[in-house]
């Protein structure tokens, strides 16, 4: 296998985690980190990217990086956000406030290691806007 071809099955979202992948975000970018150059890597944070007022810069971005047209596509940028949301269950889901705190301490730890991963090759723009 090429480098990419073992980065994705060594420990990617291709692989479910009962059989050994990536339960969480640091698991599954460590093996592109440790394997690519940093200027062959490029990290968008979602919540930025769909962004009301700055989304449309980082997709600046995003294209620039890409080395894509920055005015493509004329007619503007993301206009769909979460297509799933008024289809599944427009009225949300209840949860409790203690299972809303153990899944944000959950979040909030994996995150903190996935910074750390990603600071191996100095990819995280402003740290603490994750």
């Amino acid at each position: 296998f090429n480098d990419m071809g073992k980065c994705l099955l060594k420990s990617s979202q291709l692989k479910d985690p009962k059989d050994g992948g990536p339960d969480s975000y640091h698991e599954a970018l460590e093996p592109w980190i440790y394997t690519w150059p940093s200027t062959q890597l490029f990290v968008v944070q979602y919540e930025e990217l769909t962004d009301e007022a700055d989304g449309e810069q980082e997709l600046l971005r995003v294209k620039q990086y890409l080395g894509l047209d920055p005015t493509w596509p004329k007619n503007g940028g993301l206009e769909m956000r979460n297509a799933r949301r008024f289809k599944i269950k427009p009225e949300g889901w209840s949860i409790s406030r203690q299972d809303y705190e153990t899944l944000v301490d959950i979040a909030r730890e994996d995150m903190r290691k996935t910074l750390d991963v990603l600071a191996i090759k100095s990819l995280v723009q402003h740290r603490k806007s994750w």
